[in-house]
């Protein structure tokens, strides 16, 4: 399989806080990972924004469920930012 994405992150969001697992790798290499956790904070959210930008993530996924669909959108509006 051919990557398209060289760098990516996924978000998954509790009530406290948010664990953010970035991928990186180009196309032919094995991807490294890094994982970080976050308050659910704006402050912590801005850190989180900050965080991905600085790795060069182009690309997020959310994981959210029906008892956390809507704290999802603060994680969102701070990366939309």
């Amino acid at each position: 399989m051919e990557a398209i994405i060289e760098c990516a992150a996924g978000l998954d969001v509790h009530q406290g806080s948010v664990v953010a697992c970035v991928i990186l790798g180009a196309a032919g290499r094995r991807p490294s990972r890094e994982v970080r956790s976050f308050g659910a904070m704006r402050k912590d959210l801005a850190a989180l924004r900050e965080w991905l930008l600085e790795k060069g993530v182009t690309h997020v996924g959310m994981k959210a469920r029906a008892s956390t669909g809507s704290r999802c959108m603060l994680p969102w509006k701070a990366l939309s930012a």
